[in-house]
């Protein structure tokens, strides 16, 4: 199904979006720069392991460069992701995340790292840089952008059917990455890196929720039995249907009704096009459920 183009409204608030993607994507970068890496701290899951290699290889070397690099490491990392991801993606989503990655990277490393501590206080200071980096990037994620790391890995996993969920990656990243840190320096910086890691994950919670439930009408002139085998097989989702007919040109149509996880909206996008790519999806986010629904990603 071809995009339709865009009008000039539409055009204007994408406009503003990538540049507020842009702007908090660069304070992002500056709060950790300010907040976080004069306190020799430690993000979460894959810019955690990111800045713990740019230690290690600081320390092997011996070479301490004129800026923290470990935000060029974790842009690496996340390219491959993301030429995996690329065609799960939409291309208005593939191309915010892009600005959005390499906004981040390009300011951890640009931005200069005080000489010494803006807040004596190293407690405060975590609590501090973690609220407003959870901030920052829940408000990406409101204007459609993605920060890469777990995120679209998870977007990987659902793809892939597999069972281990985003949560539960997570868990296992953040644990070998505190043990590491745990044996190499000492139980103080893993407090701190702790704290300040829950209190970012508690305020992207409050902007953003990661739990966000996706509901979808999927409208087919065709027989719907293939993509209902790939729903319920592919996704392990269940749908729910019912006969109707177009109004404009009067033909019986089947409506498909299913709820979904944010991360599995992509991999089922990808397989309407793949058996209708004439068929018309109805998106609306941010439904909330109640009774059995399984949360793949939790």
């Amino acid at each position: 199904m071809k995009m339709l183009p865009m009008s000039q409204k539409d055009m204007e608030t994408e406009g503003k979006k990538v540049l507020m993607i842009l702007a908090l994507s660069v304070l992002y970068g500056g709060i950790t720069n300010w907040f976080i890496i004069p306190y020799h701290l430690y993000s979460g899951g894959i810019l955690g392991l990111s800045q713990l290699i740019r230690s290690v290889i600081t320390e092997v070397t011996g070479v301490q460069p004129p800026f923290d690099y470990a935000g060029l490491l974790y842009y690496l990392i996340n390219i491959p992701v993301m030429l995996i991801v690329r065609r799960m993606m939409g291309r208005r989503y593939f191309v915010k995340t892009a600005i959005c990655l390499t906004a981040q990277s390009l300011s951890m490393a640009l931005i200069p790292i005080p000489s010494a501590p803006l807040i004596d206080d190293a407690l405060a200071a975590c609590l501090l840089g973690g609220i407003l980096r959870g901030i920052t990037i829940g408000l990406s994620m409101r204007f459609g952008a993605n920060d890469g790391g777990m995120d679209l890995v998870g977007i990987i996993l659902i793809n892939k059917g597999k069972k281990l969920t985003v949560g539960q990656l997570g868990l296992f990243v953040n644990a070998l990455l505190y043990i590491v840190l745990a044996l190499r320096y000492d139980l103080t910086t893993v407090a701190y890196s702790m704290i300040s890691a829950a209190m970012m994950s508690y305020a992207l919670d409050r902007f953003y929720s990661q739990g966000i439930n996706v509901e979808l009408h999927i409208i087919t002139k065709k027989d719907p039995s293939r993509l209902e085998q790939a729903i319920t097989g592919s996704l392990r989702r269940s749908a729910t249907t019912w006969q109707g007919t177009g109004i404009y040109a009067g033909d019986p149509v089947h409506v498909l009704y299913v709820v979904l996880n944010k991360y599995e909206v992509t991999a089922l996008r990808r397989l309407v096009r793949t058996l209708d790519p004439k068929a018309f999806i109805i998106e609306n986010a941010g439904v909330k459920v109640m009774g059995h629904f399984e949360k793949h990603l939790s």
